[in-house]
């Protein structure tokens, strides 16, 4: 659709709108699974590449780091049932990474995690939020009461830098 044919288009109803979102979101998907079947079947070498790095650069337009983050993120995808809510963008799937990288079969656990407490479509803080707390091994806060605590990183730093400590300084 131009330019000029956008303009024009009347604004969606409520069931066009969530319909067309949700067209995005499976086709989103979809995009993940073929960037990862590209790089596990070597299209940069099949066609001449010296590198995906390379390849991702000349062939999409966007740089050597953005395709290893790209990656990261379709692996991460590639782990969740399909049919199942997706992480809506890149940010949001790579907040993942780490847990991919300590063990693959946790992340639809994670995530499940993740949507239940943050709905279908949380954004990348709310992600990271739910993956530090699961490896810090301490719960950022208490499920269904206002307290909270302090993430274990931030514990043992000021234990470090001070010898110890006697409370938690949040």
């Amino acid at each position: 659709m131009s330019a000029p044919q956008m303009a024009l288009a009347a604004p969606l109803s409520t069931l066009e709108a969530r319909r067309l979102t949700d067209e995005v979101k499976a086709d989103a998907t979809a995009l993940w699974v073929k960037l990862l079947r590209l790089y596990e079947g070597e299209a940069h070498t099949a066609l001449g590449f010296k590198s995906w790095g390379a390849y991702y650069e000349a062939e999409f337009g966007r740089s050597d780091a953005d395709a290893y983050r790209v990656l990261q993120a379709a692996r991460v995808v590639g782990q969740l049932p399909i049919g199942s809510p997706q992480p809506a963008n890149e940010s949001v799937a790579r907040e993942l990474v780490p847990v991919l990288r300590e063990d693959p079969a946790e992340v639809e656990e994670v995530w499940a995690e993740v949507v239940e407490l943050h709905g279908t479509s949380p954004t990348a803080a709310e992600t990271r939020a739910v993956v530090e707390e699961k490896r810090s091994g301490l719960p950022s806060r208490t499920p269904n009461s206002n307290e909270w605590y302090t993430p274990t990183q931030y514990v043992e730093a000021a234990r470090r830098v001070l010898g110890g400590i006697d409370l938690d300084p949040a």
